[in-house]
Parts: structure tokens; C-alpha cells; sequence
């Protein structure tokens, strides 16, 4: 490639059209990208980026010094111009060839001439610097279709690409801790470029990268693209009709979840994708050949026992049939992210008897400036990753965060930043899977009228399998109940689903529970209501859909038992709890 061509040079006038994608404008005075921050009047190769620490800017590096340049400190270019004014446009340079050398390789596109009245889309560069542990490893170009362009119905049909539920993850990898199973996992290499289109995809050549004498020329795209609109639905078929040929079926109940033979054999094999990262459980023979077949087909990287899985770090322990998993690295680098790595630690993410309310939304003009400033999207957001993934003990307080999203408060801000301060604390706290036994069982609760804006309840659930949790969740209810017997039966309800799918799930995989799956809640009117047709003038209100419950004890499929308000684990999810009381709730579901 002639560099001339993507090179950017300061004393040379911008020229490019408005709508090309390899063209970003410099940052807006004092932006920020990945912590860093561009002084106004920088421009091109020598613009200065600097780092603020504690208020005062601190040289990261100008492309026009030589030496002392930390590539950790810099920001990914948004741009080929961005990328050929950096220190390292050399490697930018390698890593934008390396990936069209693999496009060739996948046979992913083919020139033809433009017709009159052709629709082509733009290609952009995604640019990237990849570290691994803290060490830098490569720079990394990937090209990608500018799919925001494109119109459904004409560009493209279907586009649904399942991914593997989180709790499916938590459940086989409880099932492999449980039954001593070997657990791998590997990526597949370039997964978009393996879908073949139906649809007729015609995209400009990239910039830098045009056929000499065809310059006029488009692509045809013959596989699929990164960021192409229906890529992600063609890979999920190709991967689907790969892995029933292996003899894989994919579960009704995650249809990213594929199984072979039945858990009680020796063969069993369960797997499950995320687009491109999978997680397989069973026998050491069959996973060897399951991903040798993948490699072959696809090519596969980062093959191995598994130990980190969308960000969170899985450890074992196979003496004790335990399998935990965590996000501490993910905390610190909030914490380092909204400046609390010194903050002092909390024992609890919520103080006893917090109420959240819209009274404590601003309403001048000059509150809601000063919280403009404040990122509590992202930091909410970021407790909600937390709070799905391996934290369920900030469920609630992630939750209850959430919705004052659209005008939060200097009370909600000092909230969210206390349950920072409680991760801080509780860091190193894995949640545990496994165990000696396989028990399933669920417990439901639910803390009525505790809404102070519309005196809805929340309510909340919990699934066990062996000694940790694998399913939860912490929900406002949709109506207000007018007893503590009618939430609580509505948050049975909820509870009566999740089992409903956890069991059929497990079935799924060839697990049988012998007899119906136990739903413990703390509520005896509750559970008499769902047990028998009583208490009718008080009952007598509620809407039909929560009676699915008495269906389910009817034939069988869960069986309620009462236990104790101290004991029930899902009390965690629905209320801030005093500092002993949320500790000994948190080690009963496994974290700790």
C-alpha cells in the first residue's frame, strides 16, 4: 500500500467530503478519550495529548518527540489519518494489511464494475491497540461496513443472533464443578467473514485500498462483514448447521446453548456461544474433538481451560467440586474511572432503610447543570454489568439506581458512589458454583409497598443449584398490591416462571430433578393462596396472570415450603439490609 494515500500532513488543506468514514475532525476542546484530552489549536501528526492527574496535565506524548512514549497512555485513532499521525503508524500500517490479506483469505468479497443506479455502502476502519495482562501484543485493524446506512426490507431481512444467556453459563459451569467435568473455552477467529449473504451487498473499496486502473470499481461482498446488519444472523447460521452436523442440538430454552448426548453419559457435551467466545463442559474426549472440529472449519484462538469469560475471571477448585467466578478486575477499573480507588470502604451497598424517590430529582435549573456533569449513566450502567454478571447482592441497589436515570439527583449520585465504595470493600468476593450435591431449589420475596413515588413492591427471586446462585433478579412490581399476602404472591409468581425455565433448561441438558423443583418463600398466605382457591374477598381482585402459579402446584411442576424471613436468601434483592444480616444472605448464595 502507498502510504501517500492515508498519510496526513498539516500543511496540506482537508479536502475530504463531510460523509467519508475514514475522516473523524479533531477532538472538541478538552474531549476525552480513554482519559486523555486534546489542548485547543493541536492538529495532525503534532497535536499534544495530555493526561490530567489531580488537576494538572501531564504530558502522554506528541508524535513530534521521540522516545517516552507509553502506547497504554494512548488513545485508539478514530481515523487512518488519526492512525498514520500516531508513533506507532507502522503498526497500524501492518495491521491494516494483515486484515485484508484476511478478507482475501475468506474469499469474503470479488471487484466488479459499478452499474448505473448501484447502492453501495461505506467501509470504515475500527482501529485498536490489544494489550493482554498489561503488556501490549499487537495493534489491530479491523474493517467494517457502515451498517447504519442500511434499510431493512431492502438491504437486509432477518438479523437475530442469540448469544448464550448469563444464566446458562452460571448453570453448566454449576453442573461441571458438581459432576468434576473438564471446562474449556476458545474463540473463533474472523466469525462474520463465515456467513455466506443471501442478499445482493455492494460496498465502495477502501480508502488506501482501491485497484490500480479499477479505481471506479465496487465490492461485491460474498460473506459476511463486520457491522454489516445482517452478518451476525448468516455467522449464527453457518455455526448452527456446523455444530448439528458434529451431532450438537441446540437447546429450546438458549438456543445459543448446544448439547450432545445426555448428562448421565459418558459422551455429554454442553456448549454454548457468545457470537464468537464459547464455553464448553463435558468429557476431555468429546470437548478435544468439538473444538478440533471448530478449528478446522473456522480456525480457533486462546484454546484452554476456561478462565476468563466476558470479563470475568473463573476459578477452580476440584477437590472441593467448585468452580467461582468474579469481575475484580472489572471494579478496579471503575473505581480508577470515577476517581474512588482511595474512597473509604462500606459494609453495605445500600444504608438500612434507604429510600430512593423523585423528590430527589432536581428541579432548578442550576441542579440539573451541576448533574449534567456528573457520568451517572455510565456508572449506573456499569453496576448494572455487576449486578447481572456475579454481584447479586447489588441487584437492588442497581436497580432502585436505574430509574432515575433520566434526571438523576445529587442524593442518587452520592448513592451510586457509596455502592462503589461497598465494591471497593468487597472486591475479591467470588461467586461460588457448585458443590457435593445436585439441588435445585428457588426462593422468592417480595418488600410490599416500599415505593415511596407509587407504593409499588419489589419483588425478587433467587434459583440455587447446589451451593451458589445461578439465576436472579430484583424487579419493581407492575401494580400496586394492596396486602403483603398479594405481593408476595405476585413475586411467586415471577419466581414460579424462572423455575418453570430453569427445570425445562435443565431437562434440556438431560438433568432430571426426580419431582418438582422446591419454591421457598416466607409468606403463609401466599403460599395457601397459591396452594388452594382461599381468601376470596381479598384475593378475589387479582389479575388472572398471577394464578399461573396455583396451576403449577396443581400438576406438579413446583412444589412451595415455607421458610423462615431470616433464612429467605432472596430478602438480599429486595430491601438494604443491616451489615450482619446482608453478609451471612450474601455467603448463602455463594459470594463471598
Amino acid at each position: 500500500m502507498d502510504r501517500s494515500h492515508i498519510e496526513a500532513h498539516d500543511d496540506e488543506p482537508d479536502e475530504r467530503p463531510a460523509h467519508d468514514v475514514s475522516y473523524v475532525p479533531d477532538y472538541p476542546e478538552r474531549s476525552t478519550r480513554s482519559g486523555l484530552m486534546r489542548n485547543r489549536g493541536g492538529g495532525g501528526a503534532n497535536a499534544m495529548l495530555t493526561s490530567y492527574e489531580a488537576g494538572h496535565p501531564q504530558i502522554a506524548f506528541s508524535a513530534g518527540l521521540p522516545g517516552g512514549i507509553q502506547l497504554s497512555q494512548l488513545p485508539d485513532p478514530r481515523s487512518v489519518r488519526e492512525a498514520m499521525a500516531s508513533p506507532d503508524a507502522n503498526g497500524w500500517k501492518d495491521a491494516m494489511d494483515r486484515e485484508m490479506a484476511n478478507l482475501e483469505s475468506h474469499d469474503v468479497y470479488e471487484l466488479v464494475p459499478r452499474m448505473p443506479g448501484m447502492r453501495t455502502l461505506r467501509l470504515g476502519w475500527v482501529l485498536h491497540r490489544k494489550f493482554k495482562n498489561g503488556v501490549f501484543e499487537k495493534n489491530k485493524g479491523r474493517l467494517v461496513a457502515r451498517g447504519n446506512h442500511q434499510h431493512p426490507g431492502i438491504d437486509y431481512g432477518e438479523s437475530f443472533l442469540p448469544v448464550m444467556r448469563l444464566e446458562s453459563l452460571r448453570t453448566i459451569l454449576a453442573l461441571a464443578a458438581i459432576r468434576d467435568l473438564d471446562a474449556i473455552q476458545f474463540d473463533i477467529t474472523s466469525a462474520y467473514l463465515h456467513g455466506n449473504l443471501k442478499e445482493e451487498v455492494y460496498m465502495e473499496q477502501p480508502e488506501g485500498y482501491t485497484a490500480p486502473g479499477k479505481e471506479d470499481w465496487v465490492w461485491r461482498l460474498k460473506k459476511g462483514l463486520y457491522r454489516l446488519v445482517q452478518a451476525r444472523r448468516t455467522w449464527n447460521e453457518e455455526l448452527h448447521a456446523h455444530m448439528e452436523g458434529e451431532g450438537f442440538t441446540a437447546t429450546p430454552k438458549d438456543p445459543a446453548m448446544y448439547v450432545k448426548s445426555t448428562w448421565a453419559s459418558r459422551d455429554f457435551v454442553a456448549a454454548g456461544f457468545w457470537v464468537d467466545d464459547c464455553v464448553a463442559v463435558g468429557s476431555r474426549k468429546e470437548l478435544t474433538d468439538l473444538a478440533s472440529s471448530v478449528d478446522v472449519k473456522y480456525g480457533t484462538t486462546g484454546l484452554g481451560e476456561v478462565r476468563w469469560v466476558l470479563g470475568m475471571l473463573l476459578e477452580r477448585d476440584r477437590p472441593a467440586r467448585m468452580i467461582s467466578i468474579s469481575q475484580e478486575a472489572f471494579i478496579d477499573s471503575i473505581l480508577t474511572r470515577f476517581n474512588l480507588t482511595d474512597a473509604t470502604t462500606v459494609a453495605t451497598p445500600l444504608t438500612p432503610g434507604t429510600h430512593l424517590s423523585v423528590t430527589d430529582c432536581p428541579t432548578s435549573k442550576d441542579e440539573i447543570e451541576e448533574m449534567a456533569d456528573r457520568p451517572y449513566r455510565e456508572l449506573v450502567g456499569a453496576l448494572a454489568w455487576l449486578a447481572l454478571a456475579t454481584r447479586p447482592d447489588i441487584a437492588f441497589a442497581a436497580s432502585s439506581l436505574a430509574r432515575f436515570g433520566h434526571n438523576p439527583g445529587r442524593v442518587h449520585w452520592d448513592v451510586a458512589k457509596r455502592v462503589l465504595r461497598y465494591l471497593k470493600g468487597t472486591k475479591g468476593w467470588r461467586l461460588t458454583l457448585g458443590g457435593k450435591s445436585l439441588e435445585v431449589a428457588a426462593f422468592t420475596d417480595a418488600d410490599w409497598g416500599s415505593s415511596r413515588d407509587d407504593r409499588r413492591s419489589i419483588g425478587a427471586y433467587i434459583v440455587k443449584i447446589g451451593d451458589g446462585a445461578v439465576s436472579w433478579k430484583s424487579k419493581k412490581q407492575s401494580c400496586v398490591a394492596l396486602s403483603s399476602t398479594e405481593a408476595e404472591y405476585m413475586a411467586l409468581c415471577q419466581a414460579s416462571k424462572e423455575s418453570v425455565w430453569m427445570t425445562d433448561f435443565l431437562h434440556n441438558l438431560g438433568v432430571s430433578l426426580g419431582g418438582p423443583m422446591v419454591v421457598h418463600a416466607d409468606n403463609q398466605g401466599s403460599i395457601a393462596l397459591a396452594k388452594n382457591p382461599v381468601f376470596h374477598d381479598r384475593s378475589k381482585h387479582i389479575d388472572i396472570q398471577y394464578h399461573y402459579t396455583r396451576d403449577l402446584v396443581k400438576e406438579k411442576k413446583i412444589q412451595l415450603e415455607y421458610i423462615p424471613t431470616n433464612e429467605m436468601l432472596a430478602d438480599l434483592l429486595t430491601k438494604s439490609l443491616p451489615r450482619v444480616q446482608h453478609a451471612i444472605l450474601s455467603k448463602g448464595i455463594g459470594l463471598f
